[in-house]
């Protein structure tokens, strides 16, 4: 690299608590006398959780911007896969820098970030289902309803602090963790956000806020305030009946309305300025915007109280629709049945995309009126849902011996999108987005709905016992099933997320009162995002990964069990890649997570 054009920063933190509670309860109830079935429920459920970084025990920051007090050249030798292998460091004079040199090092900024949430669900559902004998064929009509609300309330509160302490860094090290799996960075002398904190408590003057710090934790307090509840009340009725001996018909058509109240921040920045009796902006001889002396100074928390309100912006949305589906079997022989199905889906935009939050940047034109006169980053609570036609056909094969071998195959013609949109404002779009005309012309960056694809694919499973094999296969059974997809379509559309590889394998143990289940995952590449600045076709990715699952269970007496469920039970590592066309395989990976193993335990029991 070039002179003096380099640095190395290690972030110190990303250490926190996040203590939570969920209570919940359910109701069911169940009637079926051949004639009649009764199926109704209601469900409750609250969680309540944080995220405590100061209010943690010990506490500490989130993280600590630690970068090489001085410009250097950095120099990379040996490329792999996984990065240069040879790391080198030289400052402007040519001489090299140790990179495990804590005094070679300054902090910069320091933060934290806390959070308080809470979930609140309720439901309650109806399903009646009648048979008739009005034909020779079997004929029954079931109908029923369902009524959701979630109502989601989140506080989140961010400070940032400058260093202003001593030079060395020694007494913030790490005395107990260091890099273990990588060779290059092992001797890196990591800093610990707990030490930072403590440090901080005894001394108050080596961590201090500027005003505009001040301002900008105030701000995000506000910024971050959200609060969205959402009901959804859902109508079907469904006919099923047997025309032809081998021939079953379900059909039937769902309505689901929605409706969506949400509250964020009220974001103005105009509201500094003084105003006539007719909107326009009051003005001196020399055509200047005049100030409202309540706001203060640039910058200054004074300006910040008219500028932005928390949960001061309103947002309203309902829409309903109808989704028929039709679902044929046909029992070609005994034990082999064929199916064709169509269904009308449609997927909901996630409450981050449409709580109203709007962040808004004027930019200074005196020197060149060409510019823009500023840009707006909105969420759009107006996101429409996006449609969807699913067809599926299929072959299901069930062996003598309680086995299941199946295939098959489907499409999926998705519209309406959500696209990431960039454009020039116009009136429509001040209108759509609820924003005052005096934006007309700025930039503006949204999510619409737009984009439209297609998703192909071909899916399998095969289940059986092993008690074919002999006695001792009895308590066995093993499993595999996957699916392969193509996705095409627009590539403005943020399909992030996208899987088109999968296979799951794995064995099921169950004797007595011991059950055990053994369960690979393999899940491929996973598009994550697109990245315009590789290329037509440059995106990030998750990489392929597999991971075992195993859950241990056993029965004490006939309603009552114990379990234990490991996730991901050998630590397989989440890997993400960023490539285009043209990007070699050295420069393709971008970061290593390594979640650990989830355990869960429990007693379980059926009363």
């Amino acid at each position: 690299g070039a002179t003096g054009r380099g640095t190395m920063t290690m972030m110190g933190g990303a250490d926190f608590e996040q203590p939570g509670r969920t209570r919940a309860a359910n109701l069911r109830y169940r009637f079926d006398n051949g004639v009649w079935k009764v199926e109704a429920g209601a469900d409750y459920s609250l969680s309540i959780g944080a995220v405590r970084d100061i209010n943690a025990h010990p506490g500490r920051f989130r993280g600590l911007d630690v970068s090489l007090a001085m410009p250097v050249r950095v120099e990379f030798s040996n490329p792999t896969r996984i990065g240069p292998q040879t790391i080198r460091l030289f400052d402007n004079s040519d001489r090299e820098v140790d990179m495990n040199d804590i005094r070679n090092f300054r902090i910069g900024n320091v933060t934290n970030t806390n959070r308080d949430f809470s979930d609140e669900f309720e439901s309650g559902r109806l399903d009646v289902r009648r048979r008739f004998k009005l034909f020779r064929f079997p004929f029954s009509v079931q109908a029923g309803g369902l009524s959701r609300t979630q109502t989601r309330d989140i506080h989140r509160y961010s400070g940032t602090w400058t260093y202003t302490g001593p030079a060395d860094l020694s007494y913030l090290v790490h005395t107990r963790y260091q890099t273990q799996r990588d060779a290059r960075f092992k001797g890196i002398p990591w800093p610990s956000v707990t030490k930072a904190w403590a440090a901080y408590q005894a001394d108050q003057s080596i961590f201090t806020q500027t005003p505009a710090q001040v301002v900008s934790t105030a701000s995000f307090t506000i910024s971050n305030s959200e609060y969205i509840q959402e009901r959804v009340d859902a109508l079907y009725g469904q006919i099923e009946f047997q025309p032809l001996p081998r021939l079953t018909v379900l059909t039937g058509v769902r309505r689901e309305a929605t409706a969506i109240n949400g509250l964020g921040p009220l974001v103005d920045p105009t509201a500094v300025w003084v105003r006539n009796a007719d909107g326009s902006f009051a003005r001196t001889p020399a055509d200047a915007r005049i100030r409202k002396p309540e706001a203060g100074a640039v910058g200054s928390l004074q300006e910040l109280a008219l500028v932005r309100k928390e949960r001061g912006a309103p947002a309203d949305r309902n829409y309903d629709g109808y989704y028929p589906s039709a679902h044929l079997t046909y029992a070609i022989g005994p034990n082999l049945l064929a199916r064709a199905s169509f269904a009308a889906t449609y997927g909901r935009p996630d409450f981050t995309e449409i709580i109203p939050n709007t962040s808004v940047t004027e930019l200074d034109t005196s020197n060149d009126p060409n510019l823009l006169d500023g840009r707006i980053s909105v969420r759009n609570p107006g996101l429409k849902p996006w449609s969807a036609k699913n067809y599926d056909v299929s072959l299901e094969y069930y062996t003598p011996h309680g086995g299941l071998f199946s295939v098959g195959v489907f499409r999926k013609d998705i519209r309406e999108f959500f696209v990431d949109t960039t454009r020039i404002a116009t009136a429509q779009d001040l209108q759509e987005l609820d924003l005052d005309a005096q934006y007309l012309g700025w930039e503006i960056l949204t999510s619409t709905n737009g984009g439209n694809a297609r998703t192909d694919g071909i899916e399998f499973n095969f289940q059986h016992p092993l008690h074919v094999l002999g006695s001792w296969g009895r308590p066995f059974q093993v499993f595999v099933n996957g699916s392969k997809l193509t996705l095409s379509g627009n590539q403005r559309a943020s399909f992030g997320g996208f899987t088109p590889e999968m296979l799951n394998w794995g064995i099921n143990f169950n004797h007595k009162r011991a059950k055990a289940i053994a369960r690979w995952n393999y899940r491929g590449e996973r598009l994550q995002s697109v990245v315009a600045a590789l290329g037509p076709n440059g995106a990030q990715y998750s990489a392929a990964i597999t991971t075992l699952d195993l859950l241990l269970e056993y029965r004490v007496s006939a309603r009552l069990a114990v379990f234990t469920n490991f996730q991901n039970i050998f630590n397989a590592t989440n890997r993400l890649v960023r490539y285009g066309d043209e990007t070699p395989a050295y420069a393709r990976h971008r970061q290593d997570t390594d979640n650990g193993t989830l355990l869960t335990f429990g007693v379980k029991g059926s009363f």
